[in-house]
């Protein structure tokens, strides 16, 4: 989870650097998945197995024995997330706990993602799960600035192009282990990738909030069935299209959020930052669609564009 402490700008993803050579080549070496890779991930995961996300609840190390200094760093739509010492293993972790009743099937999803999804360098490392009363709650490791406050801290709201294509490439490589696992994400944007906490760590990133995430593919590797007229999931502003048409999300949803995430980190803003209403957003999305935006962007950017236009 994120904390407020964070690495200088100058010293991990912010810091100036022209454009990489072979940053198209790089874009498209992790955008482009890797079958075997992602089959191997895919056993291990059933391997272990989990069939029940409520088993990570019930299994396993259930509360954190001693922790103080708590202090507050956040809330979001069903939970609080608070920063603590563990005395246990000497050192500072992050800790979310439900805001609400209600909102346990969200928390009990987080923790089985994050569970599964711990092979990737770009998880955050599950360290214990439980219940604090009648709510839940997670114990994971703590993470520095997210990529949205880190951008706020820049002249003009915006990256270079070379910090840009470095977040690229590490949360393509993010997405790409979460889909390998057998999940899309459906609320891609900038707070929901963090730095590392600790300076050795400021040039990983990391993905986070996995509640409203959804398994794409069942255990045998088939897809699930598509279904229609589902609920608006994921954050307006960072929405594809699809999930205006309010049409189930998939992989090429995931990767479409975060082209606009890119977009944003270069330009300062989307076209749609004003709009208030979803089918004005949905309406500017239409007219300023990738391909278009791309025009002000660098020429690398339409290898990601293209390979969008080609999933389905």
């Amino acid at each position: 989870m994120k904390s407020s402490h964070n690495c200088p700008p100058d010293g991990s993803f912010a810091q100036p650097h022209k454009l990489a050579p072979n940053f198209e080549w790089l874009l498209l070496q992790t955008v482009m998945q890797d079958l075997t890779y992602i089959d191997e991930m895919s056993r291990r995961v059933e391997d272990n197995g989990i069939d029940s996300e409520e088993q990570y609840f019930k299994e396993g190390v259930n509360s954190i024995k001693m922790v103080k200094n708590t202090e507050k760093l956040g809330s979001g739509g069903y939970g609080q997330v608070y920063k603590a010492l563990d005395l246990v293993k000497c050192q500072m972790v992050a800790i979310k706990i439900e805001s609400k009743d209600g909102a346990s099937s969200m928390m009990v999803l987080e923790g089985n993602v994050l569970r599964r999804f711990q092979d990737s360098r770009h998880c955050p490392r599950f360290i214990a799960c439980g219940h604090f009363g009648n709510r839940i709650f997670i114990v994971m490791q703590l993470l520095g600035s997210s990529l949205s406050n880190l951008r706020r801290l820049q002249p003009g709201h915006k990256f270079t192009i070379g910090t840009t294509a470095r977040v690229a490439v590490e949360a393509i490589e993010a997405i790409r282990d979460l889909h390998a696992i057998g999940y899309v994400h459906r609320d891609v944007k900038p707070s929901n990738f963090a730095i590392g906490y600790d300076s050795y760590k400021c040039r990983t990133l990391y993905l986070l909030d996995f509640g409203m995430s959804r398994r794409y593919k069942e255990k045998n590797g088939s897809h699930r069935p598509q279904r229609e007229m589902v609920g608006f999931r994921g954050t307006v502003r960072y929405a594809s299209l699809t999930t205006h048409e309010k049409m189930d999300l998939g992989r090429k949803d995931d990767l479409t959020s975060l082209f606009y995430v890119l977009f944003e980190m270069i330009a300062g803003h989307l076209p749609w930052r004003y709009a208030k209403e979803k089918s004005e957003v949905a309406t500017l999305k239409l007219m300023c669609s990738p391909p278009i935006l791309c025009e002000s962007l660098p020429p690398q950017f339409l290898s990601y564009v293209a390979h969008l236009s080609a999933l389905k």
